[in-house]
């Protein structure tokens, strides 16, 4: 049976070979050993007052320490080990220290430490001056979590992270990985995850020429067939699925405790 034969019912048999490449792909990026350091973090913000906001009069002044301030946001700042290698104290480098910090011009009213996934990481949050604060922790395993929380007078532009870690470099700016899957993957995982058991029923019916008789296609094999695809597209699902979301240990916040 030459390449040609095999290829000519466009569709299932391309479908088939697109669908174990793309499997094993996932599997390999899902489970892959090769070292990797690296810190995420990630800001997520909401304006607790504003002078510019309509609801409030201009007989309305926001204080702080007796001194008039335009605005306060709170900024939550989630940093995470997204890597497989746990990140120390001793790879954050004394020169280029992690720093969080406003732009030039605000300033931070309060800054604390608002959940750590483990009391023994340690983190601290020490202010620099009145723009920034340095993170340290003890140490950061895969998958652990802490979240720094910013009273400050920007929004959500205004706060910035920067540092140098010995191992993984600079800090990546990347969506929590908590995030639900978006449309765009669910459609292209539920493309080739239906294209793997139909697939291989085409490959089947149309070269082997299969009997009633047969195992596979009696009653009970094809059964077991139809299970087994999918149980195996559901293991494609969870794979993608299940990478960092709801995997990641944040802590309890502080508004829960």
């Amino acid at each position: 049976m030459d390449w040609q034969t095999i290829t000519s019912v466009w569709g299932f048999n391309y479908a088939f070979a697109f669908s174990m490449i793309f499997a094993v792909l996932l599997a390999y990026w899902a489970y892959s050993p090769k070292e990797r350091w690296k810190l995420s973090y990630n800001v997520d913000s909401s304006t607790v007052v504003d002078h510019r906001d309509e609801s409030f009069t201009d007989k309305i002044t926001i204080m702080y320490n007796d001194t008039p301030i335009p605005r306060a946001t709170l900024s939550r700042v989630y940093f995470w080990n997204s890597g497989n290698r746990t990140l120390r104290r001793t790879d954050i480098t004394p020169k280029g220290p992690l720093v969080i910090s406003v732009s030039a011009g605000q300033h931070m009213l309060q800054r604390s430490v608002g959940s750590m996934a483990l009391p023994a990481m340690d983190v601290q949050l020490l202010p620099e001056d009145e723009t920034a604060a340095s993170v340290t922790f003890e140490y950061l395993d895969p998958k652990h979590g802490f979240v720094c929380e910013i009273l400050h007078t920007g929004n959500h532009r205004d706060i910035t992270v920067d540092g140098i870690l010995v191992s993984a470099q600079k800090p990546t700016k990347e969506e929590l990985p908590f995030a639900p899957m978006t449309i765009g993957p669910f459609l292209v995982l539920a493309f080739f995850g239906l294209g793997i058991p139909m697939a291989g029923l085409a490959l089947a019916t149309k070269y082997f020429k299969p009997t009633p008789a047969d195992p596979l296609f009696s009653g009970l094999g094809g059964f077991a067939y139809f299970i087994g695809s999918g149980l195996f597209m559901m293991l494609i699902f969870h794979i993608a699925t299940t990478r960092g979301a709801k995997r990641f240990n944040f802590g309890i916040p502080s508004a829960e405790r």
